[in-house]
C-alpha cells in the first residue's frame, strides 16, 4: 500500500526541502531588512483585530474586544489564529518586539511550507516537473515573500490549509476508509475556524463528486456530518453569547457596507474600518457588536435595493480588481492570475480529469469580495493554485507531446496515478 510520501526518492526530498528553506530564508531576510532598525510592533500591532482578541484572552476578558477600545464578547474572527497569537505572546509578551518577531516567523515559516504543499498538489495533478516549478514560483513569487512579514494575519495560514484540504480531498475520493473521510472533514472544519471563508469549499466539492459518483453518498455524508459537527461548539459558543444564530463570524454586515454605501469605492478603503477609524469603534462600542452590524447591514442593503444597476457594475469591477489589479504589478499578482487563468484553460480544454479540484475554489471563495471589497491578501489563499496552473502553463508545450487526459468518473479514479489509502 502506498503511502503519500511513498514516491518522494531521496533527491527528490532534497530539492523539496532546499525550495522551502530558500522561500523561508527570502522571508525571513526580507523582515529583517524591513524592520531591522525600525520599531516593528509600533509598525505592525495597529492593524490587527486578531492582536486585539489576543490581547483579551491574555487579560483574562474572553475572546473580545478586537479594537482599540473595549467593545466586550466578539464574533469578528474566527478563533484560531487568536488563539495561537495569544500563545506566542504568552510566551514573549504582550506586544513585545520578541513577540512580534516569533510571529512574522511564524508566518513567513507558513508560506514556506506551503511550496511543500504545492509541490504534492501539483505532481498529483500533473506530473514532479511541473510540481517542482510550482513551488520554486512560490518560493520567488513577490506577494507570498513579502505578505507574511507586512502584516499579522492569517493569509499565509490559510494559504497552506487550503493548498493542504484540497490535496487531502483528493486522496478521500480514492479511498474506503471512513474513517479517512471523517478526519478530512474535521479537517475542513478546523481550516474553517482559521479563515470562514473556505465555508464554502468542501460542500462545493462534496456535491461535485457525489453528483459524478452517487456511491460516495454515504461517506460525503459522513464527512459533512464530521464537518458541521466540529463547527457547532463555536457556533453555541456564538449563540449563547449573542442570541443570535452565525456559524462563525458576524462581521459580514461591515465588510458589505463598507462597499456598498454612497461615496463607496470598488476599492479596500480602510480609513473607514473600526480598526483605523477612531469614530467608527466608538459607534461600535457605544452600539455594541451586534447593532452595530445591524446598523451597517441596513445602511447596505438600503444602497443595494436603491442602485441595483450600480451594485452590479461595482461588483463587476469588484470582480476585475480582484483577479486584475494593476497597481500590484510590481508585486507580479497580475501576471500570476494571467499565467494561472492560462493554465485553467488549459487543463479545461484537454479534459483533465482532475480540473474540478482547480476550479471548484478559483469560483466559490472569492464570491463574498465581489460583493463587498476587495484587497490584495484576500487573493492570496488561492495564489498557491494558480502557481500550479502558472508552472502548467509554462509547460504546455511538453504536456502537448502527451495524449489528451480523458474525462473520467471519480470512482475510476482508484486506478489512476492517485495516491491510494
Amino acid at each position: 500500500m502506498r503511502t503519500i510520501f511513498g514516491s518522494i526518492t531521496a533527491t527528490r526530498l532534497r530539492t523539496l526541502t532546499a525550495i522551502a528553506l530558500a522561500a523561508l530564508t527570502l522571508r525571513l531576510a526580507v523582515a529583517l531588512l524591513a524592520y531591522r532598525h525600525r520599531d516593528i510592533v509600533g509598525m505592525l500591532w495597529p492593524r490587527g483585530e486578531a492582536l486585539g482578541i489576543a490581547k483579551s484572552l491574555l487579560l483574562g476578558t474572553g475572546f473580545a474586544s478586537p479594537f482599540s477600545l473595549p467593545t466586550g464578547p466578539t464574533a469578528f474572527l474566527t478563533p484560531v489564529y487568536p488563539v495561537m497569537l495569544a500563545g506566542i505572546e504568552r510566551l514573549f509578551g504582550i506586544a513585545s518586539p520578541a513577540s512580534a518577531w516569533a510571529i512574522v516567523c511564524v508566518q513567513c515559516l507558513f508560506s514556506a511550507l506551503t511550496c511543500v504543499a504545492i509541490y504534492f498538489l501539483g505532481n498529483e495533478l500533473f506530473d514532479e516537473r511541473t510540481a517542482r516549478r510550482a513551488a520554486w514560483i512560490w518560493a520567488l513569487f513577490p506577494y507570498a515573500i513579502i505578505l507574511p512579514t507586512n502584516i499579522i494575519w492569517e493569509s499565509s495560514l490559510s494559504a497552506l490549509i487550503l493548498t493542504l484540504g484540497l490535496f487531502a480531498f483528493l486522496t478521500i475520493v480514492r479511498s474506503q476508509s471512513c474513517v479517512t473521510w471523517a478526519l478530512v472533514g474535521a479537517y475542513w472544519a478546523f481550516a474553517c475556524l482559521v479563515n470562514a471563508t473556505l465555508l464554502l469549499l468542501l460542500p462545493a466539492l462534496l456535491i461535485f463528486v457525489v453528483s459524478r459518483d452517487r456511491h460516495l453518498g454515504h461517506r460525503a455524508i459522513l464527512c459533512a456530518a464530521t464537518f458541521l459537527i466540529c463547527l457547532l461548539p463555536w457556533s453555541i459558543r456564538n449563540y449563547t453569547t449573542f442570541h443570535k444564530v452565525f456559524p462563525l463570524r458576524d462581521n459580514f454586515a461591515l465588510e458589505l457596507w463598507m462597499g456598498n454605501y454612497d461615496g463607496a469605492t470598488t476599492r479596500f478603503t480602510p480609513e473607514i474600518h473600526p480598526a483605523f477609524n477612531m469614530r467608527e469603534v466608538q459607534r461600535y462600542q457605544s452600539l455594541g457588536e451586534i447593532q452595530y452590524m445591524a446598523e451597517k447591514r441596513d445602511i447596505a442593503v438600503a444602497f443595494i435595493k436603491a442602485h441595483p444597476f450600480l451594485f452590479v457594475e461595482n461588483s463587476v469591477q469588484r470582480f476585475f480588481t480582484y483577479w486584475f489589479d494593476w497597481h500590484a504589478l510590481w508585486l507580479l499578482i497580475p501576471v500570476l492570475t494571467a499565467g494561472g487563468f492560462a493554465g485553467l484553460a488549459l487543463i479545461s480544454s484537454r479534459a483533465h480529469p482532475l480540473a474540478w479540484i482547480v476550479w471548484i475554489p478559483l469560483v466559490f471563495y472569492p464570491l463574498p469580495y465581489y460583493i463587498t471589497h476587495p484587497d490584495l491578501r484576500y487573493q492570496h489563499p488561492l495564489q498557491p493554485l494558480l502557481a500550479i496552473l502558472c508552472a502548467y502553463a509554462s509547460l504546455a508545450r511538453s504536456w502537448e507531446l502527451r495524449p489528451p487526459h480523458k474525462l473520467i468518473p471519480i470512482s475510476a479514479m482508484k486506478k489512476s496515478r492517485l495516491i491510494k489509502l
